[in-house]
């Protein structure tokens, strides 16, 4: 991740203010309602004067453990970085914490065209309640080479081991289709967590059908061959991933969802760990 700066007379104001002892938390809430700013940029202010004056701190801050390399990243540099911008591929719009990331033709129309006419033909694996709205088809590495190939590029441009990828999730959305706000992180400690999740869109809806970030505000509009990338390194409420997907009001929406993990996943046992996840977020909410 690029350096990210901040004005050096804010930096010293929060000097002040936890020299005089006041909680990292009163700080970081002051910074949201008196100045303007996201939580969690403001929980990255505070740690970083907290990692000038303590290095070996406790950090409450995601994007921190993203810039130890611990976690998945667009590329900045080197072969890989120059052939997709020859490629045509850009960053059109970024956060910083929480990390989130719109890159502009990743894939052409013909590949986003090529995955939707192979996808027709396989028989949906789950669909909504309201089997209209949405259905789901599930493609494991070497089940089809067009998707193996775009989840090897995507694993390249985001410097992420393709084993540590669950299967992909190829979402088709009819009309009035929609899904409702979630997050994909497991609730509670597991072994082997969530910690990414990639949107690739394989068509332009012709109208409605935003990928909504809830907690932050951000609406990301479905246009062929754009990526959005968003990382969740802390598996909790506030790190600001809540995302849904909203309705359709005309025509039909493909998305092609990855899903990235700590480590290599096994994709036969994904069903039990996400039937799990889901009791789990259950009981947290009785």
């Amino acid at each position: 991740m690029k350096p990210f700066s901040f004005d050096k007379n804010l930096i010293a104001w929060v000097e002040s203010e936890t020299s005089a002892g006041v909680e990292v938390v009163d700080i970081a809430l002051t910074l949201t309602i008196n100045e303007g700013y996201s939580f969690p940029i403001a929980c990255r202010i505070v740690e970083s004067v907290i990692r000038n004056h303590q290095p070996a701190a406790t950090l409450f801050d995601p994007a921190y453990r993203v810039e130890q390399g611990a976690f998945p990243e667009y590329v900045e540099t080197g072969l890989i970085r120059d052939r997709l911008e020859s490629e045509g591929v850009r960053i059109a719009m970024e956060l910083i914490a929480p990390r989130v990331c719109l890159l502009t033709d990743f894939l052409s129309e013909n590949v986003c065209k090529d995955i939707i006419e192979q996808a027709e033909f396989k028989i949906p694996d789950l669909m909504s309640e309201n089997s209209t709205e949405y259905d789901i088809r599930l493609f494991s590495s070497s089940e089809n080479i067009l998707i193996d190939r775009v989840v090897e590029r995507v694993a390249e441009a985001f410097c992420w081991p393709a084993s540590r990828f669950e299967r992909a999730k190829l979402i088709h959305y009819n009309t009035g289709g929609r899904f409702a706000p979630h997050s994909e992180y497991f609730v509670g400690s597991v072994e082997n967590q969530r910690v990414a999740n990639v949107v690739i869109f394989l068509n332009s809806a012709k109208e409605g059908g935003g990928t909504l970030l809830s907690n932050l505000g951000l609406r990301v509009y479905p246009v062929s061959g754009n990526l959005l990338f968003f990382s969740y390194p802390d598996a909790v409420r506030n790190s600001g991933t809540e995302h849904a997907g909203e309705a359709i009001t005309e025509g039909e929406k493909w998305i092609l969802s990855l899903v990235m993990r700590e480590k290599d996943t096994v994709h036969e046992l994904e069903e039990v760990e996400v039937l799990a996840h889901r009791e789990r977020a259950i009981q947290a909410r009785t």
